[in-house]
């Protein structure tokens, strides 16, 4: 059992990351559902290049469906919130600010208390390098996704949806079309690639903190949010094939089942599927939206998680 420093410990460093991820989520939220919906398109075939252009749709012989080629994130911010309203936009924001609050509120604790569980095996004077890091936040993400896939599912869908639905709304649709392992078409393989992001990010972050901090027991407002957006840029190129592959997958299940050629579709046979589709490009679809979307909340993220962390263990007297 833990000592009571240890557990007091990861319930402030969860919190505080649950708090900075709301946060982060609430600014940005209008971008995420732009690059959700940017990552769960098929991209049209270099030939359909003028059908992208005019954002159609179009039908080959074979009656193969292509969708246009995404536009800019900002262009198709505006053309959302043209066609749909502010209102209908930020109505899907209960649904992923729940899901992201208490993923980032599970992950930080599991995260927090593997590291605690192994300086307690090691010796707390030993230095956390930078591959023992990367593979104990590499296994946090994987007992974390593993709990909590099923609501990164339902809040892919709430988002990707036309009309404002609930997370109940999306559950009962996939209950209803695909049953219980609808909520976890594309695991386990996702769940191992998916895993890689915030291990790489926590580990980028934590290293480039450690080396900072000197001294003092937090960083500024400003260094905090600057190696936040560092992290998360490092998180996501080297994932982000990945993570568009489970939001396809996610998001339309049948059709990535057809085009895995499998019963139970993973994700690197949705790679593979689109990078036949559209070459290497077509990889890294929307990773301008997801970048400038991720690394703001992200920066906001760490930077929030920073200062509530150190106020709330100066208040608790921790420090």
């Amino acid at each position: 059992m833990a000592a009571p420093s240890t557990t007091m410990d990861e319930l402030v460093v969860a919190t505080s990351a649950a708090v900075g991820q709301v946060v982060g989520v609430f600014i940005v939220f209008p971008l995420d559902v732009v690059k959700t919906r940017i990552q769960v398109q098929k991209v049209a075939d270099p030939e359909e290049l003028e059908v992208g252009k005019s954002h159609s749709k179009s039908h080959d012989t074979s009656g193969r469906r292509h969708v246009a080629i995404p536009e800019g994130p900002f262009a198709a911010l505006r053309r959302m919130i043209r066609e749909e309203g502010v209102l209908k936009v930020w109505a899907r924001f209960p649904a992923k600010g729940v899901q992201q609050g208490l993923t980032r509120f599970t992950y930080y604790w599991i995260y927090t208390w593997v590291i605690n569980r192994f300086r307690d095996a090691v010796g707390r004077s030993h230095k956390l390098g930078f591959w023992a890091n990367l593979m104990l936040g590499y296994l946090a993400g994987l007992l974390n996704t593993v709990f909590l896939s099923p609501l990164e599912t339902l809040a892919t869908r709430v988002m990707v949806s036309r009309e404002p639905i609930t997370m109940l709304d999306a559950a009962r649709d996939v209950l209803h079309h695909h049953g219980v392992r609808g909520f976890y078409f594309g695991q386990p393989t996702a769940t191992m690639f998916i895993s890689a992001n915030p291990a790489v990010q926590n580990t980028v972050f934590d290293q480039i903190r450690a080396a900072l901090l000197g001294d003092r027991k937090a960083l500024g407002f400003a260094e905090a949010f600057l190696v936040g957006v560092l992290a998360k840029s490092v998180a996501t190129v080297t994932t982000y094939p990945a993570s568009r592959a489970t939001s396809i997958i996610q998001n339309t299940p049948t059709v990535g089942r057809a085009r895995a050629g499998c019963r139970s579709p993973s994700v690197p046979g949705e790679i593979a599927a689109v990078y036949r589709e559209g070459g290497i490009w077509a990889l890294y679809s929307g990773l301008q939206t997801t970048l400038l979307k991720g690394v703001l909340q992200a920066g906001v993220m760490l930077m929030v998680k920073e200062r509530v962390d150190y106020a709330t263990r100066l208040a608790l007297a921790m420090v």
